[in-house]
């Protein structure tokens, strides 16, 4: 439980330094341009990354 607790506050406190650092903010925005690669048309690409995205729970 401790670790879990550690490692929630660490992924939080990265996210409020700096979010574009944050490991989910990266995979959302290699996903987006894999799209792109793709044809997906822009307004069907994500505008924004909800903060519920940025937090996993176990």
């Amino acid at each position: 439980m401790i670790d879990r607790d550690l490692n929630a506050s660490r992924n939080i406190l990265t996210w409020a330094l700096d979010p574009k650092k944050h490991i989910k903010y990266l995979e959302r925005q290699a996903a987006i341009k894999a799209a792109k690669k793709g044809g997906i048309t822009k307004d069907k690409l994500p505008k924004a990354i909800p903060a519920r995205v940025l937090v996993t729970t176990n």
